[in-house]
């Protein structure tokens, strides 16, 4: 059976056609969902509006959340909400397994082939941190991380998460534990701050680690980018990796391991990279 691949937007961005067709491209048999909003329908793949997929929580995260990024406060509260909207969806739709993703991925494989290789996983985070190039084997890490989400902004002691057999209570905790590493940040002039990844970060590390696999790792020579930007050991030129084509397929030359890595995927991060997606198209 096929995995089905779950896109998020919201805004009609020129680039989003280019990934959705990318993907439907190198996966045909599987469905591709595109939770978005009232400017961005897509008739040639399985089009939500956000709308149908509110939920009674999600208010009440909307009214507790605190800005810990030097970030547009709507930005960053679109980060998490895209969390919610896809438990949600699991649920309607009786999704077992699926793959989440960001909508300025390019991709170059098919999702369900690449997925045995993650089988042994509950989930998957790329760059030890980020859920947006993501397997995920059980749909529990989802609802356990909007769990998290809300007892952290809502200041809760009482709700518990329960991971790989071990007990996770006063979750308030992380919340102190992240406004002072946003302090931290703003005294010594650095950008960002918390958003979702953080909190990926953080329930990677409740239970067993092990359990969560690497999508950037180097399985049978090829990888997912996390982003086209970092240099990751591999050839860099321009600013970006310097990818060579074979078959319509992105290498790049790892210089630690000195040969060419096939890319299953390429991460434009940043938006002056998204303008390069269209030339990196092979639909």
């Amino acid at each position: 059976m096929k995995i089905p691949i779950v896109f998020f937007n919201f805004g009609n961005h020129n680039f989003l056609d280019i990934a959705l067709k990318q993907a439907k491209h190198h996966n045909p048999e599987s469905d591709i969902y595109l939770i978005g909003d009232d400017t961005n329908y897509k008739d040639y793949v399985k089009f939500i509006h956000y709308n149908e997929l509110l939920s009674t929580d999600i208010p009440e995260f909307d009214k507790n959340f605190v800005n810990l990024s030097t970030n547009n406060k709507k930005y960053e509260f679109i980060c998490f909400l895209r969390w919610y909207l896809i438990r949600n969806l699991i649920k309607r739709d009786n999704i077992t397994r699926l793959f989440v993703t960001d909508s300025d991925v390019m991709y170059y494989c098919d999702i369900t082939k690449e997925a045995n290789n993650f089988n042994n996983y509950r989930y998957t985070l790329t760059h030890n941190i980020s859920a947006g190039i993501g397997f995920i084997n059980d749909i529990s890490c989802i609802t356990a991380f909007c769990n998290l989400s809300t007892a952290m902004y809502t200041n809760n002691t009482t709700t518990t998460l329960h991971i790989d057999g071990g007990k996770y209570s006063n979750l308030k905790y992380y919340y102190d534990k992240h406004s002072n590493i946003y302090e931290t940040r703003k005294r010594n002039n650095l950008a960002g701050g918390v958003c979702d990844m953080s909190l990926w970060g953080e329930l990677r590390n409740m239970g067993n680690p092990g359990l969560v696999g690497e999508t950037s790792a180097i399985i049978n020579d090829s990888t997912f980018d996390h982003n086209i930007n970092a240099v990751d050991a591999y050839k860099h030129e321009n600013g970006i990796k310097k990818f060579t084509w074979k078959d319509k397929i992105p290498y790049c030359y790892n210089t630690w391991l000195e040969r060419d890595i096939k890319f299953n995927c390429i991460h434009f991060q940043g938006g002056h990279r998204k303008e390069l997606m269209k030339e990196f198209s092979t639909y």
